[in-house]
């Protein structure tokens, strides 16, 4: 019979869920007596694999706005048990970012494979659907490109645009950084980041003599202010439609390569990986070296 539990009757029974038919109700119980667990384990939903998904990995911020993002398009599957999710309903989801770009459909891929890891993990489910998923169409990745002078004209006014421009930070970096972050060594200003998306992000960036202006104001908080997230720059204040905020590093890059900068400050400076063995095991990051080197960019 029911217990009777604080006032409450709860059933003294689990419950396997709902079928279509006799035949599917006697195979999931005969599944059950194969493999018994607790009500918990055995309703444990969609949603609640993907928060345990979160709360065990350390994830960086980006990493975690697109599993958020692709977990948040699946909307319809969120309350469906994670042992009920089969084939048919990979193919539903793989639906809802069809057309979408390649890096979409690589995170709802990647996202719906972690939940089950963890669900084979915690003995939730014995097969990962997600390796069957596939998408019927991707959207054409957009053509990437510096900016032009005409370009580069029009946000002369624009601080972050600036910042950017003569330091080949990531957006996230430029809207990040402090001025408490910005040093000075031998009379040289560099701007210090501690860390950031790849191990090599970590690193010095000499002030430009064009970007000075950026860092005079004391009662700032921020090198760039009002401060704003980098996701709603992206959304509303991103300059260009036919560019994306990452452009600013390429047309770093792209200038600085035109006005001769050593390659290994370029690099250096940009947080990339060293090429050249030697360049990346032997040679150290002289600062006044990299100043001279970041004075020779020129745009304007």
């Amino acid at each position: 019979g029911d217990k009777v539990v604080n006032d409450k009757i709860v059933p003294d029974r689990l419950s396997l869920g709902c079928y279509a038919t006799k035949r599917e109700a006697r195979m999931a119980c005969y599944e059950y007596l194969r493999n018994p667990m607790n009500a918990d384990d055995y309703n444990i939903t969609f949603a609640n694999v993907f928060h345990h998904v979160l709360e065990d990995k350390e994830w960086k911020p980006s990493m975690k706005r697109l599993m958020l993002t692709a977990f948040n398009k699946t909307e319809h599957f969120h309350n469906k048990r994670m042992r009920a999710i089969k084939l048919r309903d990979i193919d539903l989801m793989a639906q809802l970012v069809d057309g979408s770009s390649k890096s979409t459909q690589n995170a709802m891929k990647i996202m719906i494979h972690l939940c089950f890891e963890w669900s084979i993990k915690h003995d939730i489910v014995n097969k990962d659907y997600s390796q069957y998923m596939t998408f019927k169409h991707t959207a054409a990745r957009k053509q990437k490109s510096a900016y032009s002078p005409h370009e580069i004209e029009l946000v002369k006014n624009d601080d972050l645009q600036m910042l950017m421009l003569y330091t080949g930070m990531r957006t996230s970096e430029a809207l990040a950084m402090k001025l408490e972050n910005v040093k000075v060594d031998n009379g040289i200003a560099y701007f210090e980041i501690m860390k950031g998306k790849t191990k090599n992000a970590a690193r010095k960036i000499p002030v430009h003599p064009k970007i000075m202006y950026l860092i005079e104001d004391k009662a700032k908080t921020y090198v760039v202010e009002p401060h704003i997230s980098p996701d709603t720059y992206r959304k509303r204040h991103a300059p260009f439609k036919n560019h994306t905020p990452h452009d600013c590093r390429r047309t770093f890059s792209t200038y600085a390569k035109r006005c001769g900068m050593d390659e290994f400050y370029r690099r250096a400076i940009l947080g990339h990986t060293q090429k050249d063995v030697t360049d990346s095991i032997y040679t150290d990051f002289m600062l006044d070296i990299a100043y001279k080197e970041i004075c020779k960019l020129r745009y304007l």
